[in-house]
């Protein structure tokens, strides 16, 4: 298959937020800099070197050819399908935010005023989040809805959503 130079850029930033990897982890993991994986994402790169490309597919377990088409294919499917509110999307930028705030389970249930085993179906993508335990966060944490139900990182504070990143 022939992929676009921007294919690979898309794939990267695609497997990245579906695995919650961290930038930290990444550049600890593979050994390349901070500033080229964030102008990978930003879009200031579109694409980025072979070397690069080898270890970031390498990151996440797979060869570049495979790395890329099982994330485009991924992200066409998710397109197609689900929206980034599906509890299944919601439940992944859960559990990051969870490990973020270095919190529990039963400590995120109790803070937000739920019980522990709905908390956890949520946290499973079995159940959804109800907008006022999305309030709840804001109003604990500063996590925005945005994040919660888009993924969007934006308003919120530095620290959280670096994190988060």
């Amino acid at each position: 298959m022939k992929f676009s130079p921007g294919d690979f850029r898309d794939a990267f930033v695609w497997r990245k937020e579906q695995t919650g990897a961290t930038i930290t982890h990444i550049v600890q993991e593979t050994g390349i800099s901070r500033d080229i994986i964030n102008k990978l994402i930003s879009r200031s790169l579109s694409s980025t070197s072979v070397e690069n490309a080898i270890a970031l597919a390498g990151y996440f377990g797979q060869p570049v050819d495979q790395f890329i088409d099982e994330a485009l294919a991924e992200r066409k499917s998710y397109a197609a399908g689900s929206s980034p509110a599906d509890p299944r999307h919601v439940a992944v930028r859960l559990q990051r935010l969870r490990g973020a705030l270095n919190l529990s389970k039963s400590e995120i249930a109790d803070a937000i005023g739920i019980d522990r085993s709905s908390y956890i179906k949520i946290e499973a993508g079995q159940k959804a989040l109800k907008p006022e335990w999305a309030c709840r966060l804001w109003d604990l944490y500063q996590v925005s809805c945005d994040y919660v139900y888009r993924g969007e990182l934006g308003s919120m504070p530095d620290e959280l959503r670096v994190a988060l990143e």
